[in-house]
Parts: structure tokens; C-alpha cells; sequence
């Protein structure tokens, strides 16, 4: 009996998603003790201790959770799913746990009516694999993992744990008995809804013995209610409730509610018993406290809180409608599978087809081939199909059940197959058994037998391969005429390719939308972080979201990034409030000149953007766009943008613009600057000229010679800046032309700048033809930057002659061919240099200059203090020893504490400059000799510490001392016995000093480790990864886990350090830790502890959250709710907060206001009141 339980490579399925989690749990092997009625030790007899044993492993007590249990064949998940609506108008806390899911499996696990997050559902799932897993040694003989359906219900129950809720509404898997669910030992009511047979192989052949399987949830003392049931089916479940010692009523119809039905909100006569049941089921569970006395007066039940539930109910895939907006088509879609429900299915959708103008009926049909096919068929045979679809559907239910032949099944139905030819259970091109269409093939088979037996016309029958092949071959044949429109009567799974449109939104829109704004962030890198994937986004890819952590719009802005009209398409007929004149920007900043053509013909809403539109458009070179911007009046009266259009050399866009009103006068520098005669030349024929020195002064300075003749030719004007700039970038041509031209305004700048930048043919023309000279800036200039062929041309044939800085600089800048041209050519005293030479080559190293220099024995410099502290403090041992040579006079301390984060240069002092080191430090307790005082406050000050000297002796010259900040390792181990003291250590954490803070545990940790909670607070807000916070919490025995802590870590948004301290059961998380987490927009913390704790919140975490403007927290808990705290205090605090707001004058923008007042409104609806005017 023992299973080995292997899983290879699971973080590969981690990686995964929901797809890895699901395809995880599938690959658990499928034994048929799972689903068999008999059998040992894992069989389904074993189910409620197999999962008590899951829940002791996994230390999870479900005791506080208030249940309500429903069963039954016909009708679980809609009862579930009006018992839930009826409870949450009532203000209570919804959780909802049902099977199978439609679309997503996040559907399963409802809190407050809404399918949980991919990431709840992965953080939970995760949670008890990695449980189940650990434990697995412990348990011998049962499978150490739990298998499908009861690996769901351990993860609803955790779910519904985490978040807090009021009431769980429980829907049973299979049965009922033996059903995973029913290790719940005390609900507050059990419900059965209709019986039929199903699922005979497991739970008998026979509707009593179903009945007694379902009947196996009822509980000693807890109320159980049913509907009017067949009489082999009552009589069973009365003998049952007899044996449970538990109470049984049986509901009567609707009609007896004073019910209006055409309310309800699902739709299909057979829902008013499931309706009727719900009405009970609610209303015992409000009355739990003070149980009703029975029996019920079903009229005085119904309030209009419970008419609003049963109004709201919303269960897709059961008798809905929906029109296919690609053509004249409308599609039924119902989940029915057994014989009674197919035939409320086929009543139904006969009620609604039975006009006489419909061109075409067609079934789209799939079932499970454990189902009594032929029985399911029958009731379909009332109806005239000319078409009929067979499609596979994705079922995550795994099954060992072999899929029957054609015979098999006509048999098991009792049809009579003697008469019928043996060709006709032949059947062209049918795959072999094991072909996923296998089944599919059978049932077009059966279908077509059926029709013999019963003497009707067969129709059209067609095998797809996929839902969306069937819906692409009717819409090939749909007739476009709405007059004579095609019916279709299909199956649940339709709904998840084509025509999902819960919560308003498209299927494939979903992944977009989904939590978008709960984690969208900027990242470090600047990046946009969205649904787990990073969106880099260049500089020419912008959002243009202005609320960059806060934006309803970014799903539509990143869209339009992504060039995806036909996405963007979608989104407008979902949410077209999304759309504003910031879509506009983002658009043409990236250049998609489609998508905004589409967005002008959207009714766009007022943006947050102010710059000019038309300013994005020019570089697009879209002119029909342009004029379109212009004419709707985008950037009226705005010159900057023929002014760009002049600088980008776009000349159709520049006649426009000008043809249209705009200023062009500054357009001619912009256009002289960038090269473009041509558009220079157009605006001369339309009069225009430029105004000042600009145009001449643009064009000089980015080397434009032809356009500068131009301008000179027109008579234009320069300012100093066109020689200087020119001059500077070495622009010969254009320094030429303005000599040519005598532009005025030339001084010896022009000449200093070209010298100091190289251009040596520059200044030799100036030299030359010009008379302005130069300054000893230029000999300065030329030798500083290593310049040597200009320096030695000015010497040679000018006399302004160089100052100090002319070798200081090179010695500065390394440039030793400049320190050696100078020392050959001139005697020392007549060269010119200042100490400032010998400084700056030793502090950056330049070990030669620094010879050169002190060789020469130049009277103005020397090797000082000052060269030797620069050399040292940056590291330079070879400096040291040169300027060692040289020196001329003892060094001091200064020196040693210099090159204390040097070993090699303080031991090369030690050996050969002894008198760096203060001999007389000595410690011996706190009290110290001056001198010894005067060392230590420079040596901190040296490491950017702070020593305070204090309660000073007169008579002794000694001074007591304590530290503030002195904390590096280095002062703490080079004074090893100064009594440092748990002010140190607190300096040590606030300074992120790692290495120190282990120093000072390891060796001194009685008196510098207090025990409290004062150093892992100081630790929690250190952006150092958590590292000296992780040490202290893993070494340190004196620090203390207070709720202290656990706030700070929440105030500091630190949600690694949330996750530990949960981690390792950590004492002192309270409500206000999610409070303090509001005020801050730790909205990751909140949803951490949300779903991992049970403290919840207060009242004060939506007043704090909206009074800050944290809006993501606002609508998260708009979503979600606060846990332990009521919708009606929600909304209240939400009141309370607006009312504060503006009184202090303060006031929401327009996105702001237009994106979170819906999540408000949710709230409300959800207490029929109105807080918020």
C-alpha cells in the first residue's frame, strides 16, 4: 500500500503560475482507490480520516469558520451561489467554495462573490504542498500527498481562514458522505438540493442509495432543509436524518414565498427551487444565534434585503444568453449533465427558440463519458437541431474510467440493438481508442443510431477538434440577416474562449487587467513591474501616466505602447472611461500614428499632461495627422512646435504651421542651428527674419559654414558667442568666414578657447589675421589639458606669457611631457608653480611628475604635510615613499590617521616614520590623559564619527568619554579596551556597519547588547537587504520580538521582514500592523498578512489609507474588505476621511476621483445606503 511520492523538478512548476500548480497536482498519481467505493486504506471510505490527517499536518483548525453545507445532484452551485448573494446584502463576509470552475480555477474559492487573485490562490496552494510535503515522512500507510478534490478543499479552507470571512458556503464534490468536505463536523445548516442519478458508478445504481450518500452530511442537532424530492429519494433521506438525530424540512415551492420569479438572477423555470432553498439556508444562518422556530412561515421570510440577493445572483454557464457580436448569432449555454437537468435545458431553450423566423438551430454538445450518454441525448430529441457539433472540452478532472464503445453504451441504456445493421456502429475515419476525439466520434455515432430508433430525420452532424473551430464554422455559416437568426444551445466551456464578460471585461482582456493596479510600481531600473514581468521601457516608449503607482489607464496606455490597436479596440467598448488625452501623448510618443487616429475618434476625457500635443506629432512626419491635430484644435497659439519642426528639418510641417497662424521668428535659429538652409530660405520669401544674434550664433556654434555665409549675406548679426564657440569646437571655415564678413564682437577668448581645446589651426589663423590676441589663459589652458605643440607656438610668437596654473594643472592632470617642456627650457626660478603641483600629483598618484618636481628643488613647493596626508588617504604607498625622500622635516599623527584604511602604508610608517604614532594612548577605563582625548576625537573624525568629550577634570587634565556614533570596526578593534557600551552598538545598526555590529556581539556583547526591542527596530528600516536585522534576530538572544518590531517593519514597508518574523512564529503582529501598513501604501504587506494571519485590522487603516492618499490600499480594501472590520465601518471611515480632507481644503483630481468613486459605489451597494455625497 505505500505510494512513493516523487515530484521532480517542482520549481520548474512554480514557475509556472496557476498553470504549473495545476499541472502539478494532476501529475499526483490517478489510483483507483480514489474513486472506487471499496478498497483499502486510500480508498473513499478513508476520506474523512485522510483529511483530518491532512489537517493535523498541516496544523489547520477549522473550527472557527460558520459553514453552510449543500449537497444534492441538480442545483449545488446555484443554490451556493444565491445563498451567497442573499448573505453578502446582508453585510456578511462571503466565502464560497465550489466545483467544477468554468473558466479559471481561481473561480473555486470566491470571497464576497469574486474568484480570488492568482496570487492568493498560488500563496495558499504553495503553502499546503510545501506542508503536505514536509510531513510526508510521518504517514505510512495513505497517500502522503492529498489528491484533486481534497487538495481543494484544504486550500479553501485556508483561504476562507485567511481572510476572515463571516460565512462559508460549502458545496459538496461528489456525494456527500465520503465527500472531502465532510470533515466540517459541526455546520450552522445542511441543504440538499435536487437528486437524480449520477455518478452511479460511485454512488449507486439506485436514487436511494444516492440519497443516502448525500444525506451523509447531515450532523446531530444541525438543521438540514431539502426540496420536494422523488418519494424512493425522501423516504431516504427522512430515515437518515431519523439516524443522524437531526432535524429535516422539506421546502415548499416559490410560489409560497410571495416571490416575484421573473427577479431572480438566474434564469430557467428549475431555479426557483434552488432559490427557495437558498431563501432557508440564509435565513437560518442570520438566525443562528437565535434559531427560528420552526416550522417556518415561508411568507414573512422574504425581505427586501433577501429580494436584492436573490436579484444580484450571478452563476455563468447556467441558462444564459449571450449574442455573438460577429454575426446574427444567439447562444443558450447551460451546464446541464444528467437526464433531469438536459431536459429543463431542452425546455428552456425550446421556450426561447420558438419563433418560427429562426433559420437555423444548432447544439454544440460535449459530456464526460462516465455519463449516461443515451439518457442525456433523449430529452435533446424533443428538438429539431440542423446541426450538430461534437467538441472535446478541457476537463481538469483526471479519470480511469474507460471510455465505452458505441455498443457499450446503447446497451447500458437498455436500447434494443438487433435490429440495427452491423455497419451502423461503423463509422469513417474513427481514430482508435486512446485519440483525444475518440469519445467525440462515439457520440456523433450514438446520435446517429438515436435518430434511427427514434424515427427522426438525422441532422448535419460535424467532430471539431476545439470550441473555437466549432464557433469559427458557424460563423462561417451564420446568416447576417438579424431577421432570421441562428440559435445555438451548447455547452458551459464555450464560455471560455469566446464570450466570457465577467466583471465587464473581454476573456482575452483579463490577464491585462487582472490586479493590474494592485502591483504596477516603478522598479529600481526605472522599470514599469506588471503581472510578474518586467515592461522595459525605453526613453522613446512612455507611458505618459503621471500617477505612475495609482493609474486605472495603464492597461490602456501600455497597450497602446505595445501597438496593439484591435486590443485597444476591446478595452474601449469595456471601459471607454479609461480613455483620456493622455492616450493621446502616449500615442505620439511612440509613434502610433494608427492608434491615434483612432483615439480622435474616441469622446476622450480631460488628462493630467500639459505640454503641447502637436510638439509629439512633428516627429511622427504623419502630415495628414498633423493637420487633423490642428484642426481639432490640439496646440493652438503653441510656437514651440514650428520651431521644432525648423529644428528637425521638416519643412511641409513648417509651410503648414506658418500657413496656419504660428510665430516663426524664433524657427530660424532653430533651423540655422540643426544645418537646414531650406527652411531658412522659405521663411525669407515670406518675410520672416530672425531676431538677434541667434541665428548666426546657432549655425557657428554646431560648424554650419554654408548657412553662416547665408545669414552674413542677408546682413545678419553675431554676438561673441559665434567666435568663441566656433573657435572652441575648432570650426576654421566658419572662424574664417566671419573674418571675412569683419563680424564684430571678437575678443582673445576666441583664442584662449581654441588653444585650451587643441585646435591648433585655429589659433594659428587668429595668430595671424587677427589682432584681439589672447590672455595667459591659453598657455594655461593648453598645457593643462596636454596640449604641447600650442604651447610651445604661443612662447615662440606671443608674449602674454602663463601663470602658476599652467604646471599646476598638468601636474593635476598627469601630463608629465608638460612638466618636463618646462623644466628643460626654464631655471627654476624663473618657472612658475605653486605647491598646489606637488598636492595634487601626490593625491592622484603621479608618482613621476611628483619626482620630477621635487628633484628640480623649486624654492615654491616642498614635501609637506598636506602631500603626504592626499597621498595617503588615497592609497598611494610609492607616493609616500617618494615624498618620504624628500621630506625636510618630521611628520605627525596626521599621517597615521590618514592611512588607517591602508595596512601597507601604516606599515611602512611604523618602520620608517615612528614619529606618526602617538606613543602615549592608553585606556584603562573611561578616564583618559588629554592629549590621548585630543588623538581619538581625530581619529573619529578621520571615520566620519562622532566621540563626545565630556565631564572635564581640571586638576587632572582628564576628561570622560562616551560614544554617539563611533561604530566602524576599525575604531572599535583599535581601542579593543575602551568600555564601548549599547549606545555604540545602536550606532553600529543606524550606520549599517555589518562587520562592527558582529565584532561588537561576538566579543562584546554583555555590555553592548540591551535586552530589548530597540535594535532590531533600529535594524528594520536599513537598506542594506536585511542583513544586520537577519544577524540580530539569528545570534543576538537579548533582542526581542515586540509588536513594535512588527510595526516598524510595516512603517519601513519591509515586507521580507514581515515574512519572517511569520515565519518563524514570531510573537507581537496585532491589528495595528496592517494599520500601519495603510498609512505607508504597503500594500503588499497588507495582502501578505491578509492572507497569512488571522489579527486583521481596525476601522482606522481605511481612514489612514484614504486621509494619505493611498489609494492602492483604498482599493484593495474596496475589493477585498478590511478583515475584522464590518463594510458599513469601511465605508464610515472612507466618510469620515473625505469629510476631514476638505475641510482642511484639500481636494481628490479629476483621474483619482473618476477611478476609486466605483469601488466606493460597490461598497455601498452592498449596504443599500449612501454615504458619500
Amino acid at each position: 500500500l505505500a505510494m512513493d511520492f516523487v515530484v521532480a523538478d517542482v520549481d520548474k512548476f512554480r514557475s509556472r503560475g496557476v498553470d504549473g500548480a495545476m499541472d502539478l497536482l494532476l501529475s499526483l498519481p490517478n489510483r483507483p482507490g480514489n474513486v472506487l467505493p471499496a478498497g483499502p486504506k486510500d480508498t473513499r471510505e478513508s476520506t474523512i480520516e485522510l483529511m483530518k490527517s491532512y489537517m493535523g499536518r498541516l496544523n489547520m483548525n477549522i473550527s472557527p469558520l460558520s459553514i453552510v453545507h449543500i449537497a444534492g445532484t441538480k442545483g449545488k452551485g446555484s443554490t451556493s451561489a444565491f445563498t451567497e448573494s442573499i448573505l453578502r446584502a446582508h453585510g456578511a463576509k462571503t466565502g464560497m467554495f465550489t466545483s467544477p470552475h468554468l473558466i479559471h480555477v481561481c473561480e473555486r474559492f470566491r470571497i464576497n462573490g469574486k474568484p480570488i487573485s492568482e496570487e492568493m490562490f498560488l500563496t495558499h496552494f504553495w503553502a499546503i504542498w510545501d506542508g503536505l510535503y514536509a510531513t510526508k515522512d510521518q504517514v505510512k500507510n495513505e497517500p502522503p500527498m492529498a489528491g484533486f478534490f481534497r487538495f481543494f478543499t484544504l486550500l479553501a479552507f485556508r483561504v476562507f481562514l485567511a481572510a476572515g470571512v463571516d460565512v462559508a458556503i460549502l458545496e459538496v464534490g461528489l456525494g456527500g458522505r465520503l465527500d472531502a468536505t465532510n470533515v466540517v463536523e459541526k455546520p450552522v445548516v445542511c441543504g440538499v438540493t435536487m437528486l437524480d442519478l449520477d455518478h452511479t458508478r460511485v454512488l449507486g445504481e439506485t436514487l436511494d442509495l444516492i440519497a443516502r450518500e448525500k444525506a451523509g452530511i447531515f450532523k446531530r442537532g444541525v438543521p438540514a432543509f431539502t426540496i420536494t424530492q422523488p418519494k424512493i429519494a425522501a423516504d431516504m433521506l427522512v430515515q437518515c436524518a431519523i439516524e443522524h438525530e437531526n432535524p429535516l424540512f422539506v421546502i415548499p415551492s416559490l410560489q409560497e414565498f410571495n416571490v416575484d420569479v421573473t427577479k431572480l438572477g438566474l434564469h430557467g423555470d428549475y431555479q426557483q427551487v434552488n432559490a427557495a432553498l437558498a431563501i432557508v439556508l440564509a435565513t437560518q444562518w442570520l438566525h443562528r444565534k437565535k434559531p427560528l422556530a420552526l416550522p417556518l412561515n415561508y411568507r414573512e421570510l422574504v425581505t427586501p434585503t433577501i429580494m436584492q440577493g436573490l436579484t444580484s445572483a450571478f452563476w455563468p454557464g447556467r441558462a444564459q444568453t449571450i449574442a455573438d457580436p460577429k454575426s446574427s448569432t444567439m447562444y443558450y449555454i447551460d451546464g446541464a449533465h444528467t437526464p433531469m437537468s438536459m431536459q429543463c435545458c431542452s425546455d428552456w431553450y425550446r421556450q426561447n427558440c420558438a419563433s418560427n423566423t429562426i433559420a437555423h438551430r444548432v447544439l454544440i454538445f460535449n459530456c464526460h463519458h462516465e455519463r449516461d450518454i443515451v439518457r442525456i441525448f433523449q430529452p435533446l430529441f424533443d428538438i429539431s437541431f440542423d446541426h450538430v457539433i461534437f467538441t472535446p472540452s478541457r476537463s481538469c478532472r483526471p479519470s480511469i474510467v474507460k471510455i465505452p464503445s458505441v455498443k457499450e453504451a446503447l446497451v447500458k441504456a437498455g436500447v434494443r440493438i438487433e435490429g440495427l445493421a452491423a455497419t451502423a456502429f461503423d463509422m469513417n475515419n474513427c481514430p482508435p481508442n486512446g485519440d483525444k476525439l475518440y469519445w467525440q466520434y462515439n457520440c456523433a455515432k450514438i446520435w446517429k443510431i438515436l435518430c434511427q430508433v427514434y424515427g427522426r430525420v438525422a441532422p448535419k452532424v460535424t467532430i471539431c477538434n476545439s470550441v473555437e473551430d466549432s464557433i469559427a464554422l458557424i460563423r462561417t455559416t451564420a446568416p447576417m440577416t438579424p431577421s432570421a437568426p441562428l440559435k445555438v444551445l451548447t455547452m458551459r466551456s464555450l464560455l471560455q474562449k469566446v464570450f466570457t464578460y465577467q466583471n465587464g471585461l473581454y476573456f482575452d482582456l483579463i490577464d491585462l487587467f487582472r490586479f493590474t493596479n494592485d502591483v504596477v510600481k516603478i522598479d529600481k531600473n526605472g522599470d514599469y513591474c506588471w503581472p510578474g514581468t518586467t515592461v522595459s521601457l525605453s526613453s522613446t516608449k512612455k507611458l505618459y501616466l503621471p500617477l505612475l503607482e495609482y493609474d486605472f489607464r495603464f492597461p490602456v496606455h501600455y497597450t497602446i505602447v505595445d501597438g496593439d490597436l484591435i486590443k485597444l479596440q476591446r478595452i474601449a467598448q469595456c471601459h471607454p472611461e479609461y480613455f483620456t488625452k493622455d492616450a493621446l501623448y502616449c500615442a505620439l510618443a511612440n509613434n502610433a500614428i494608427q492608434i491615434a487616429n483612432y483615439l480622435l475618434e474616441l469622446n476622450l476625457q480631460p488628462g493630467l499632461v500639459t505640454t503641447t500635443l502637436l510638439d509629439l506629432a512633428i516627429p511622427c512626419r504623419d502630415y495628414n495627422l498633423l493637420k487633423r491635430l490642428v484642426k481639432m484644435g490640439y496646440g493652438c497659439g503653441a510656437n514651440s512646435t514650428i520651431n521644432l519642426a525648423a529644428e528637425l528639418g521638416d519643412l511641409y510641417s513648417v509651410q503648414f504651421l506658418f500657413f496656419h497662424g504660428y510665430d516663426a521668428s524664433q524657427a530660424i535659429d532653430k533651423a540655422a542651428g540643426s544645418g537646414h538652409l531650406n527652411i531658412i530660405e522659405f521663411l525669407h520669401r515670406m518675410n520672416v527674419r530672425g531676431v538677434g544674434p541667434g541665428a548666426i550664433d546657432c549655425a557657428a556654434m554646431n560648424g554650419h559654414a554654408s548657412i553662416v555665409a547665408y545669414l552674413l549675406t542677408y546682413g545678419y548679426t553675431n554676438s561673441t558667442t559665434a567666435w568663441n564657440l566656433a573657435a572652441n569646437d575648432g570650426y576654421l571655415e566658419v572662424i574664417k568666414l566671419l573674418h571675412e564678413f569683419d563680424a564684430p564682437h571678437c575678443t582673445s577668448n576666441a583664442m584662449d578657447f581654441a588653444a585650451t581645446e587643441g585646435h591648433l589651426n585655429v589659433v594659428q589663423f587668429l595668430h595671424t589675421f587677427r589682432t584681439e590676441g589672447a590672455t595667459v589663459d591659453a598657455i594655461d589652458g593648453a598645457a593643462g589639458n596636454g596640449h604641447l605643440e600650442i604651447v610651445n607656438f604661443l612662447i615662440e610668437h606671443r608674449l602674454e606669457g602663463w601663470s602658476h596654473c599652467a604646471m599646476d594643472d598638468a601636474a593635476f592632470n598627469g601630463h608629465a611631457h608638460i612638466i618636463i617642456y618646462f623644466l628643460q627650457h626654464y631655471n627654476a626660478c624663473d618657472i612658475k608653480v605653486s605647491q598646489r603641483a606637488i598636492n595634487s600629483a601626490a593625491s592622484n598618484g603621479h608618482n613621476e611628475i611628483l619626482q620630477l618636481l621635487l628633484q628640480a628643488q623649486l624654492p615654491e613647493i616642498d614635501s609637506n604635510i598636506d602631500a603626504v596626508c592626499g597621498a595617503a588617504q588615497n592609497g598611494h604607498l610609492e607616493v609616500v615613499k617618494i615624498l618620504y625622500e624628500f621630506r625636510n622635516s618630521a611628520w605627525n599623527s596626521s599621517v597615521w590617521f590618514a592611512a588607517l584604511q591602508y595596512p601597507s602604508i601604516m606599515q611602512f610608517l611604523f618602520e620608517n616614520a615612528p614619529e606618526c604614532i602617538d606613543w602615549q594612548l592608553e585606556f584603562g577605563g573611561k578616564e583618559i590623559p588629554y592629549a590621548s582625548a585630543v588623538v581619538l576625537q581625530n581619529l573619529a573624525n578621520r571615520m566620519e564619527s562622532t566621540i563626545e568629550l565630556d565631564e572635564y577634570y581640571p586638576g587632572y587634565e582628564m576628561f570622560t568619554i562616551h560614544t554617539s556614533q563611533a561604530c566602524y570596526l576599525e575604531l572599535v578593534q583599535f581601542f579593543p579596551t575602551y568600555p564601548w557600551d549599547s549606545k555604540t552598538m545602536r550606532s553600529a545598526v543606524l550606520q549599517g556597519k555589518l562587520s562592527c555590529v558582529q565584532y561588537l556581539h561576538e566579543h562584546l556583547h554583555d555590555q553592548c547588547c540591551p535586552h530589548d526591542d530597540s535594535l532590531l527596530i533600529a535594524a528594520v528600516g536599513l537598506d542594506d537587504d536585511n542583513k544586520i536585522f537577519s544577524y540580530l534576530f539569528t545570534n543576538c538572544k537579548a533582542c526581542e520580538v515586540t509588536s513594535d518590531v512588527w510595526r516598524a517593519a510595516a512603517r519601513h514597508k519591509n515586507l521580507p521582514l514581515i515574512q519572517l518574523l511569520h515565519e518563524n512564529n514570531c510573537k507581537g503582529a496585532s491589528s495595528k500592523t496592517i494599520d500601519q501598513a495603510a498609512i505607508v501604501g504597503a500594500l503588499d504587506i497588507i495582502k501578505f498578512l491578509q492572507l497569512n494571519r488571522y489579527e486583521g485590522c481596525t476601522s482606522v487603516a481605511m481612514y489612514d489609507a484614504f486621509y494619505n492618499f493611498q489609494w492602492r490600499v483604498v482599493r484593495h480594501f474596496c475589493i477585498y474588505g478590511q478583515p475584522g472590520v464590518s463594510t458599513k465601518n469601511t465605508i464610515s471611515s472612507i466618510n469620515s476621511a473625505i469629510q476631514n480632507l476638505f475641510e482642511e481644503g484639500l481636494s481628490i483630481n479629476p483621474i483619482t476621483s473618476m477611478t476609486l468613486f466605483p469601488l466606493i459605489k460597490k461598497l455601498e451597494e452592498s449596504t443599500k445606503k449612501s454615504y458619500i455625497s
